[in-house]
């Protein structure tokens, strides 16, 4: 049976890249390593599942969209950091996420193919911008 990447953990894995991407970039460390490790445990256990065009997708339009933004990249770090962070224990709607059972995957797994996860992931940006701004969401 087919198993696809539920919108949380692709929202995650989102921020995560483009955190890492940012640091590659600003700070000249290398996390290749990183996101190729994540990338490639993620495309094992979603063999159906091509999310990896949707992802650059998704990174290209938070790093523009922080970019026009703001001019600074400690801010952009910043908001990337919180981003990542936030997703891990926050839903979008300022609600705290649960802990998974069994690292989660086997039960969250959707079974037919997402639709317009792009679009989703710049709606729930916007919502973890408000919550975060409004201080309701954090990142710990």
């Amino acid at each position: 049976m087919a198993k696809y990447m539920d919108q949380m953990l692709f929202n995650s894995m989102t921020y995560t890249v483009a955190w890492a991407n940012h640091i590659q970039r600003t700070a000249e460390q290398n996390t290749e390593q990183i996101t190729s490790k994540m990338l490639m445990q993620y495309s094992k256990s979603f063999p159906e599942d091509d999310f990896k065009v949707d992802l650059s997708k998704s990174v290209n339009l938070l790093n523009i969209w922080l970019e026009e933004s703001y001019v600074d990249t400690n801010s952009i770090f910043a908001w990337l950091n919180a981003f990542r962070l936030a997703s891990v224990d926050w839903f979008p709607n300022g609600r705290r996420r649960g802990k998974p059972i069994f690292n989660g995957t086997f039960f969250t797994a959707l079974r037919t193919k997402p639709l317009q996860r792009v679009d989703n992931f710049a709606k729930d940006t916007a919502l973890y911008f408000a919550h975060i701004n409004s201080g309701q969401i954090h990142g710990n």
